[in-house]
């Protein structure tokens, strides 16, 4: 824990500026990725296990997985600007995104999920997500 940077409000707020189209984006590539497992698994019988090539692959399905390949490359791509930002991705399905912050001299984590407009709420490092207030006026100490 030591080793981690410990955001305000503010810089949460600057940051999302950059990170709400990387998260868009990448919620449009969940979808995409989604689509295209189902597409596989219509055509194999049952979701497989991995996208690698089948000797007994058709060419439409070799190039299905190949283009699902890409997707998942760009997906993880994706995530992982996000966090060179300084984000934690808590569950890249839901856009879900936090920070470590510190409110009255606790460390918290700072949340965003996509849908969430501008808003910055925290929860205890402890508890779940779904128990997060929204930061509002909150005194953040750094």
């Amino acid at each position: 824990m030591a080793s981690q940077r410990i955001y305000t409000v503010e810089q949460v707020s600057d940051l999302l500026q950059q990170i709400r189209p990387i998260v868009t984006s990448q919620m449009a590539q969940y979808r995409r990725i989604q689509a295209g497992i189902s597409q596989l698994a219509e055509a194999m019988g049952e979701v497989p296990d991995d996208l690698d090539d089948g000797p007994e692959d058709s060419d439409d399905l070799a190039s299905l997985k190949t283009h699902l390949r890409r997707l998942v490359h760009e997906y993880e791509r994706g995530w992982n600007s996000v966090e060179a930002l300084g984000a934690v991705v808590k569950d890249a399905s839901q856009g879900l995104i936090r920070f470590y912050g510190q409110i009255e001299g606790r460390v918290v984590w700072l949340t965003w999920r996509h849908g969430d407009a501008d808003s910055v709420y925290f929860h205890e490092l402890s508890s779940d997500i779904e128990v997060r207030r929204p930061v509002g006026e909150r005194n953040l100490l750094n």
